[in-house]
């Protein structure tokens, strides 16, 4: 009997990931992919909203903002018990995430608010790919500002109030804008159900005010400028505007009574998309993506057991070796990780993300799968001046200095704060094939792109000892 009961158990086991569940579809644009239990039609208007919408965002973001750098990929669940197993917090009925490489949306499509979620949640992608670190009234606003783009022909209208948020600042008692303003992602007004409408609702009236009126609207982009170097919102109004929060908050009150709210009417851009039909989704790849929202939830026994059917399953697949990589680095075994990444780059994965993540890690404990890693990814994006970076100094630290300095060729210049390190690069690499006017240049701008004091003593040094030694 227990031979019997062990064997059904592994039967079980093995069994794909997939077995049993709702009916998924697919639909896909160059720039999104909806994996969706909702009806078709639904899924359709999804993706076609989304492709409208960021043809539009592109063209009209406010600064700093950058646009999307790859494909989002939507999760849509169409009812409410879907969606309540991979819920993030209580009271969101959508959120995003970057997961395993990847920028994700997942809605609760059962409310008929799915396009005006996913916007939010594609802005909030947006500002967190730029890495902008902007306090949460200031998120949920801008991202809240997007939600009601309504296409009207050759147009598109900007700043329509959405319903629900007026409704609720006429309803619900006033919490003071210093508070709102000065709420962190801790904060009870961000986290608990109870309260986070109101810096949603308060947010979202500041920013439509700073954004539209006559008033404040000339000087946004400069506020939103201050408030990403780092300066709080208190500081940044007054600096900007010369208010105070508590004169600003007076005036916001006195904006929302006139019951009247400024929208922008644009031409739209040019959107060509292309025809699609929705058909049955690849449920190894279902599985895979809802095994990526599972790791994000801490679920990581789950996830683990999940990747690993899916891997007997399909044993050619190098995606499972990559999450189960990332499900690692999130439970901090980050070496534990590099076994699972160099068998994805046997199954011949090109993933960025994974590339690279692994050639960082694996740089000091494996250098030449690192190398390996980096070179496959450069083959794919040779552009990119931080790679290169990573690759030479390993290259360097397994004395390669002829091969560092290919890898650096094409690079003219880093951003400030890698500059120090491409001219350390340069100046000991030419210095160790014999190019030592090369060495003693790059040594003189290592120093002076130096950003703190161990740099530039180790710069100082170099540039005497090429300086002396020349004479």
């Amino acid at each position: 009997m227990k031979r019997l009961l062990r064997g059904a158990i592994l039967a079980l086991s093995c069994l794909p990931a997939y077995a049993a569940g709702p009916n998924w579809q697919r639909v896909a644009s160059g720039d999104f992919e909806i994996f969706s239990t909702a009806a078709g039609k639904d899924t359709l208007r999804a993706l076609d909203s989304l492709a409208r919408a960021k043809s539009f965002i592109d063209q009209n973001l406010p600064p700093g903002i950058r646009p999307q750098k790859g494909r989002v990929r939507v999760i849509l669940f169409g009812s409410k018990k879907e969606y309540e197993e991979y819920r993030f917090k209580p009271f969101a009925v959508a959120y995003s995430a970057r997961i395993t490489g990847r920028d994700y949306v997942v809605l609760d499509g059962s409310g008929g608010e799915a396009f005006a979620t996913a916007i939010h949640e594609y802005i909030h992608l947006l500002t967190e790919d730029a890495s902008l670190h902007l306090p949460p009234w200031l998120s949920e606003g801008i991202a809240e500002l997007f939600t009601t783009l309504k296409f009207t022909g050759g147009k598109v209208v900007v700043g329509a109030p959405p319903p629900a948020r007026v409704q609720a600042l006429g309803r619900d008692s006033w919490v003071p804008l210093s508070e709102i303003t000065g709420a962190d992602r801790e904060s009870p007004y961000y986290t608990q159900t109870g309260k986070a409408g109101t810096l949603y609702n308060e947010g979202w009236a500041l920013v439509h005010m700073l954004h539209f009126s006559l008033q404040y609207g000339p000087g946004f982009g400069r506020f939103m400028e201050e408030v990403q170097k780092g300066t709080d919102s208190r500081r940044a109004l007054e600096k900007v505007y010369g208010q105070s929060p508590e004169t600003v908050e007076k005036e916001l009150k006195a904006y929302l009574r006139r019951g009247y709210f400024a929208t922008r009417v644009v031409s739209a851009p040019a959107y060509a998309g292309k025809a699609v039909t929705a058909e049955p989704a690849a449920m190894f790849d279902v599985s895979l993506a809802l095994l990526d929202l599972s790791s994000r939830l801490g679920k990581t026994a789950e996830t683990r057991a999940g990747l690993e059917n899916l891997m007997r399953e399909d044993p050619s697949r190098p995606e499972p070796h990559v999450t189960l990589g990332y499900l690692l680095i999130r439970n901090y075994q980050e070496q534990d990780a590099l076994p699972s990444f160099e068998m994805a780059m046997k199954l011949g994965s090109h993933d960025p993300e994974m590339l690279w993540d692994y050639g960082r890690l694996a740089g000091p404990y494996l250098p030449e799968q690192a190398t390996a890693a980096l070179q496959r990814l450069l083959a794919h994006q040779p552009a990119r001046s931080d790679v290169r970076l990573e690759l030479a100094e390993i290259q360097m630290s397994r004395r390669r200095p002829a091969e560092a300095l290919e890898t650096l060729a094409p690079v003219n210049s880093a951003a400030p704060e890698s500059s120090a390190k491409l001219h350390e690069i340069l100046a000991m690499a030419n210095l160790e094939v014999g190019n030592r006017e090369a060495a003693v240049t790059h040594a003189r701008r290592w120093l002076a792109a130096a950003r703190d004091s161990s740099q530039r003593t180790n710069a100082a040094r170099i540039v005497r000892f090429l300086e002396e030694s020349s004479q």
